[in-house]
């Protein structure tokens, strides 16, 4: 089914933020490509202690969220570095 969720590609996580890196592959001038997206999450548990996740962070999770997007962006120059 082309409407189909797929699983991240990859996820990182450092202490309560996530990041998740998708694949999506789209057709562009007759050529298949694969266009890569992102998802930043903050993970909290609710009133009853089950573990819910929110796409709002809160001001202590920029750093943490600046580390996980630097890493990531790190390894996706490195990676398309070394397929050139």
């Amino acid at each position: 089914m082309p409407n189909e969720r797929k699983p991240p590609e990859e996820v990182k996580q450092l202490g309560l933020v996530r990041l998740a890196r998708f694949a999506n592959e789209v057709e562009f001038g007759g050529k298949t490509r694969t266009i890569d997206s992102f998802s930043i999450s903050r993970l909290y548990r609710d009133r009853e202690g089950n573990w819910k996740s929110s796409c709002t962070l809160n001001a202590d999770d920029l750093p943490v969220a600046a580390v996980l997007l630097s890493e990531m962006s790190r390894k996706l120059i490195e990676t398309k570095q070394s397929g050139e």
